[in-house]
């Protein structure tokens, strides 16, 4: 399947790590999306113990993020065989929903194609992130190569998110 990740995930070392999904899921490049969103941080997550990144329809502009490839059975939790999966770390129906989007992927000639990604199933406003979960942003940033422009888009989220963060994220 085709997932297109947007927040600590972009970190193929996360995604890939031994309590992830174990080295299945294969980094494509980078992808935008199609539509217009806002990258925010509106559901709280008791594994980072701060609020986490989702996706805000209608917003200012495209969203970029990595594509990857991952087996089915290791995205579909109905599917595992009592392995790990993608539904699993995301907490699909009940943190985050699974949902199609379609993505402009930096290698296939700029034909928007759909794939798979996961946004907060019930938003909630005030919440904060914090270092050590934007940290995993900015690592998948910086090892995909994503442009300038957008890491200052997301360096500007996070600060608005969390001021308190805008002197630690400012190098990164």
């Amino acid at each position: 399947m085709l997932v297109f990740q947007y927040g600590s995930n972009m970190s193929s070392v996360r995604l890939n790590s031994d309590v992830r999904l174990q080295g299945e899921a294969v980094p494509l490049g980078l992808a935008t999306t199609e539509d217009r969103f806002d990258l925010d941080f509106t559901y709280h997550s008791p594994q980072n113990g701060c609020a986490a990144a989702d996706l805000i329809c209608d917003g200012s502009r495209r969203i970029t993020g990595v594509l990857y490839e991952i087996p089915e059975e290791r995205v579909l939790r109905e599917r595992s065989g009592g392995r790990r999966t993608l539904d699993d770390v995301e907490g699909e129906g009940v943190a985050y929903v699974r949902t199609a989007i379609r993505v402009t992927y930096s290698k296939s000639e700029r034909t928007p194609i759909e794939a798979v990604t996961y946004v907060v199933k019930t938003p909630r406003s005030g919440l904060r992130t914090c270092a050590a979960y934007v940290h995993h942003i900015f690592v998948g940033l910086r090892e995909h190569r994503v442009p300038e422009v957008y890491v200052t888009y997301v360096k500007d989220r996070i600060a608005r998110n969390n001021p308190e963060l805008a002197s630690v994220i400012r190098d990164w």
